[in-house]
């Protein structure tokens, strides 16, 4: 049901006069050609994954749209190992009618044939998530005590990340906002539904469960640990099990997409040192394995501090990506936001202005105290 000959513009024209997905693979020579068409410099070696593989799929949507029978686009950009002559493509799984690939365009025609379209499609989702973003933060103002509040209101607003990156169209919040929730409240058996709502979101939530499991199991004990992990895959169940009945192996296959398709190495983290050329860039097993090394060190670490810093697993939780093939910046932007749910859990007290100004504390929203 899936083309994978190459074919490059002949099998995106094929497409146009038939139904089923035909996916086309490009070599870098066609790449090139495509550019030189277009008046653009070939393709780089080191730039597969770049702009000007991008423009050449620009190019090949353009193409692809020109038909009337093609209501959908989409571009996946593969690495040698998929691309190399001779090489054999992986068996592929999804429905017939499945378009692969993260980002996909579509028609217009296409939505214009389920008319009258449903008025909440009108309105930018980004409008939620800055709404997401502003409830975590109050709820982590909420649980700081009084006197911190200041403190802790001009760290989330000086978080630059935080708010950059929701503005700019992040869904992290969707998940972060019951993450945070949870971690704030886990003293209450309702935190485990915030818990698994989102684990059901995202599976960078994934990654703190078993931090959250290990403060309930520390503070309550092990039989209201179980109770708690049974509450969070209940609700996991129940959002993904529709999906799962209807085509269990294409779900499985867009859950676990980040580890079985051969990504380009890509991030912010130790990968960056050899994608940027200071370091020599080691086979994706290697990243593999010092993330799983490093998860198990912080899951270790936890366990061993679950009584003297218990509030540690909001931070460690994500670090093991610092060592991954694919170590994005979006996994990591919303750390300021659970470092100061984790601070707000703190027993600290009250702060006087005075007494945080003298360690170096400053804030907007609280001034000192006037003298007698």
């Amino acid at each position: 049901l899936v083309d994978r000959e190459e074919g490059g513009m002949d099998n995106i024209r094929k497409a146009l006069g038939d139904s089923t997905p035909v996916e086309a693979t490009f070599r870098k020579q066609q790449l090139d050609d495509i550019l030189a068409a277009d008046g653009q410099q070939p393709v780089l070696e080191s730039d597969t994954a770049g702009l000007r593989v991008r423009v050449a799929w620009l190019k090949v949507i353009e193409v692809a749209a020109r038909g009337a029978r093609c209501g959908i686009v989409a571009d996946v950009i593969a690495g040698n190992k998929v691309t190399a002559p001779g090489a054999v493509a992986a068996p592929e799984y999804s429905q017939p009618w499945h378009v692969r690939g993260a980002t996909k365009f579509y028609r217009v025609s296409c939505w214009e044939a389920i008319a009258p379209l449903p008025p909440i499609l009108g309105w930018d989702t980004n409008y939620l998530y800055v709404a997401c973003l502003v409830a975590a933060m109050a709820l982590v103002l909420a649980r700081a005590p009084g006197g911190l509040r200041p403190f802790v209101l001009t760290g989330l607003l000086g978080a630059a990340s935080i708010v950059a990156f929701t503005v700019g169209g992040s869904a992290d919040l969707l998940y972060a906002l019951p993450l945070v929730a949870a971690w704030l409240w886990r003293e209450r058996r309702w935190s485990a539904l915030a818990l698994g709502a989102a684990i059901a979101t995202k599976q960078v939530a994934w990654l703190v469960a078993p931090f959250y499991l290990i403060t309930v199991v520390s503070d309550r004990g092990w039989r209201e640990g179980g109770r708690r992990l049974l509450i969070a895959c209940a609700v996991f169940a129940a959002t993904n099990l529709p999906f799962v009945l209807w085509d269990w192996r294409s779900w499985l296959l867009g859950v676990l997409t980040p580890v079985v398709e051969p990504m380009f190495p890509r991030g912010a983290g130790l990968v960056f040192l050899a994608t940027s050329g200071g370091l020599p860039l080691l086979p994706a097993v290697v990243y593999t394995a010092l993330e799983v090394g490093a998860y198990a060190v912080c899951l270790v670490a936890a366990w061993r501090l679950r009584r003297t810093n218990p509030e540690l697993g909001a931070v460690v939780a994500v670090v093991p990506l610092f060592f991954g093939w694919r170590s994005l910046f979006s996994y990591f932007f919303l750390l300021p936001l659970f470092a100061l749910a984790a601070v707000a859990r703190m027993p600290l007290g009250d702060v006087v202005p005075e007494r945080a100004g003298s360690l170096g504390a400053l804030t907007l929203f609280a001034s000192p105290s006037r003298g007698a």
